[in-house]
C-alpha cells in the first residue's frame, strides 16, 4: 500500500467519525470493586465522576472509543505476526520457548499437543487480554496460576481485599444517553476492550491513557511488551498453563520401557509425576504407572513410580519379582479388604517406589532419624528449665512439645530403619470417605499417617468417625497405627 492510499484511507476514516454525531457530553465513572480473599461477592468500595463538556476532549474520547476492532488486530498493533504464529510453531518452540527447554523432553506426543495451541488465534488473544489484565509497571514478566485465575485473587496478597477498576462511559445526545460504554474489571492493569451496548469492541489504549490522565493516575505504555518480546512472554505463558497435560504425555519418552511390564499387567496409564511432595521429592524426573492384573482385587492398583536413571529408566525387575507379594500382603489386611467390599466408591492404590514399596522420602516424614530423635529428647529436656526455674512459660507448653515431636520425629513410633524400609505405601480413596494415606508394616500392622481433612469432628475413615478414637491426635497427619483387624494401638 503506497503512501497516497493510506492517507486516502486515514481521511477515509476520520471524516466517518466526524460525519457522526458527537455526544453533547460525555459522563465517565470509574467504579472500584471490592471482594474478600475467596470471595465472589463484591461491593463498590468507591466510585468517581468526571463529566466531559469541552468539544475537543469529547472529539479526542468518542472517536477512540468508535474504532471498534478485534483482539487479532490489537495483536498485530503490538507486533504479533499471526500468519507467522499459524505456520511455524516449531519456529515458535526452539527460538521463543526459554523457560521450558530442561523441564521437557518434547517427544512427538508432546509438540502434537502443543503445536495445536501455539497455532490457536484464540490462545493469543486469551493470553493478551490476561498479561493486559494483570499488567504492572514494575513487574512485567507474571505467572498467574489457573487457581488464582479462577479464584480472581490478585497478585498484590493472599489475605487482603482485592480491588478491581471499572470504567463506564456514557454518550449523551441532549438529556438522553446515546450509547454506553463498559470496559473489564481488573485490578492493575489495562481495561481494555471498551463495549457498548451492542457489545461492540474497541481495543484501544489511548482510551486507557486519556482515562488514566483525567483521573489522574499513571500507566506507561512504553513499558508494554511488543514483538518478539511479548510473542515469547505469550509462548512461556501457554506452555505453563499446558504443564499438566504435557507432564502426562512425558511417559511417551519412555514407551519401550514401560512396555516391559505388559508381561505382567495391563497398563491402565501412564505419566510423568507432577510436583513434588506426598510421594516423591527430590528425585528425578519420574513416570507414573498405573498397573491392573488378576491378583489385584476389582478396586486394587498397583501404582509403579519409575525414576529417570541418565537416558532410560529405572529398571522393571524389581517390581516384576516382588508385586506377588506385595498384593498378597496388602489384601491379607481384612479390616481393610472387608471395607472395599462394601464401598463401591472406593479405590485402593499400592505405591510402588523404583524398587520398594516404600521411599526415602516418605520413611524421613513417617519416621525420621536416630539424630532428630535425639534433638527431640534435648528440647524436652531443655523445658525442664521453666519447672526448675517456676517460671511460667509465654508459650503453651504442651502445643510446643507436640509441635516439636511432628518435626523430630514424625509420626513418633521410632521404628528401626531396616523395619521401615519394608514398609509398604498404601493410598485409599472413597467418595464416601476423607482420601488417606497408610503405611503397612512388616509385622503386619499399619499406620494410618495422612488424612486429607482438618477437621476432626466431621471426617471419616474406611467409614469410621476418626473423632471416636480419642483426641490425643490432629489432623492432617493422625499417625494412628492399627492391627490387621482394624483394632486401635495404644502409643507407647
Amino acid at each position: 500500500m503506497n503512501k497516497s492510499t493510506i492517507i486516502l484511507v486515514m481521511s477515509f476514516w476520520y471524516l466517518s467519525i466526524i460525519s457522526q454525531t458527537l455526544p453533547d457530553k460525555i459522563v465517565i465513572i470509574k467504579n472500584i470493586y471490592q471482594n474478600q480473599y475467596f470471595s465472589k461477592n463484591e461491593e463498590i468500595f468507591k466510585s468517581d465522576t468526571i463529566v466531559l463538556s469541552n468539544k475537543k476532549k469529547i472529539n479526542n474520547l468518542y472517536t477512540q472509543l468508535v474504532r471498534f476492532d478485534k483482539e487479532e488486530q490489537l495483536l498485530n498493533r503490538l507486533g504479533i505476526d499471526t500468519t507467522f504464529t499459524q505456520n511455524s510453531p516449531d519456529k515458535l518452540l526452539k527460538g521463543f520457548n526459554d523457560n521450558n527447554k530442561s523441564k521437557f523432553d518434547w517427544n512427538q506426543k508432546q509438540k502434537e499437543f502443543i503445536f495445536k495451541k501455539l497455532t490457536d488465534i484464540n490462545v493469543y488473544k486469551s493470553e493478551l487480554n490476561e498479561y493486559l489484565y494483570r499488567y504492572n509497571l514494575y513487574s512485567t514478566y507474571h505467572h498467574f496460576p489457573k487457581f488464582f485465575k479462577s479464584h480472581r485473587i490478585s497478585y498484590c496478597g493472599m489475605g487482603t481485599p482485592i480491588y478491581n477498576r471499572e470504567y463506564l462511559i456514557l454518550l449523551y445526545n441532549k438529556k438522553d444517553i446515546s450509547d454506553i460504554f463498559t470496559s473489564r474489571k481488573c485490578p492493575s492493569g489495562f481495561n481494555t476492550p471498551y463495549k457498548n451496548r451492542s457489545n461492540r469492541a474497541t481495543y484501544d489504549f489511548k482510551i486507557d491513557l486519556l482515562l488514566n490522565k483525567l483521573f489522574k493516575q499513571k500507566i506507561n505504555l512504553d513499558k508494554l511488551l511488543k514483538g518478539d518480546d511479548l510473542l515469547k512472554y505469550i509462548v512461556n505463558q501457554i506452555i505453563r498453563n499446558n504443564t499438566k497435560e504435557l507432564y502426562k504425555l512425558s511417559a511417551y519418552s519412555f514407551e519401550k520401557e514401560i512396555s516391559e511390564l505388559s508381561t505382567d499387567f495391563d497398563i491402565i496409564s501412564s505419566e510423568e509425576v507432577y510436583g513434588r511432595g506426598r510421594y516423591i521429592w527430590d528425585e528425578p524426573k519420574t513416570i507414573k504407572v498405573s498397573l491392573k492384573n488378576k491378583y489385584m482385587l476389582p478396586n486394587v492398583y498397583l501404582q509403579f513410580l519409575d525414576s529417570k536413571y541418565g537416558s532410560t529408566l529405572y529398571s522393571r525387575d524389581s517390581i516384576k519379582k516382588d508385586y506377588k507379594e506385595i498384593i498378597s500382603r496388602v489384601q491379607a489386611i481384612s479390616f481393610i479388604t472387608n471395607y472395599l467390599k462394601q464401598d463401591s466408591s472406593a479405590r485402593l492404590d499400592i505405591y510402588y517406589f523404583n524398587n520398594s514399596g516404600i521411599n526415602k522420602y516418605n520413611i524421613e516424614e513417617v519416621n525420621k532419624k536416630p539424630s532428630d530423635w535425639k534433638k527431640q529428647d534435648e528440647y524436652i529436656e531443655s523445658l525442664k528449665w521453666y519447672t526448675t526455674n517456676n517460671i511460667k512459660p509465654s508459650f503453651d507448653l504442651e502445643k510446643a512439645i507436640k509441635t516439636s515431636e511432628r518435626i523430630n520425629c514424625g509420626c513418633n513410633y521410632k521404628l528401626d530403619s531396616e523395619f521401615i524400609k519394608k514398609a509398604i505405601f498404601i493410598e485409599i480413596t472413597s467418595k464416601r470417605n476423607a482420601s488417606s494415606i497408610w503405611f503397612l508394616l512388616p509385622d503386619n500392622t499399619l499406620i494410618l499417617y495422612h488424612v486429607n481433612s482438618y477437621n476432626i469432628d466431621d471426617v471419616t475413615v474406611l467409614d469410621i468417625r476418626l473423632n471416636s478414637l480419642g483426641d490425643s491426635f490432629e489432623l492432617p497427619f493422625a499417625c494412628l497405627r492399627f492391627d490387621k483387624n482394624g483394632k486401635l494401638f495404644e502409643k507407647k
